[in-house]
């Protein structure tokens, strides 16, 4: 299955810890790609995935979907993190409660440093 790519993603890698700096749009129509996408770039030897998402402009449920996916294939002792969601994503993610499930930081950096061992 192939769509119209209204995304982007940027990968940034620093030993164990991957950022993924996620902007566009993710619905209906690209969520599998988004998926099959990041999937393809993470590695075995990932500890901590921070999905930044200073640049995303909408994501539906499809895509938070996929964001979940996420979130239990990092759980401990991998952690999965959000970072930089706008107001109206922010809102969706609150409403769905998702804000209990997955840790949302203000920033990358911050959500990096958060997921650091003590």
């Amino acid at each position: 299955m192939t769509s119209k790519k209204t995304y982007t993603l940027a990968f940034a890698r620093n030993g164990g810890t991957v950022t993924v700096h996620a902007g566009g749009r993710i619905d209906s129509t690209n969520a599998w790609d988004f998926d099959r996408e990041l999937q393809q770039a993470l590695k075995g030897t990932d500890k901590v995935l921070v999905l930044d998402c200073h640049s995303l402009r909408y994501i539906s449920s499809a895509g938070l979907r996929v964001a979940l996916k996420l979130a239990k294939h990092f759980r401990s002792p991998k952690r999965f993190a959000m970072s930089s969601i706008s107001g109206n994503i922010a809102e969706i993610i609150h409403i769905s409660g998702f804000d209990q499930v997955i840790a949302i930081y203000d920033t990358a950096d911050a959500a990096i440093a958060a997921s650091q061992p003590a």
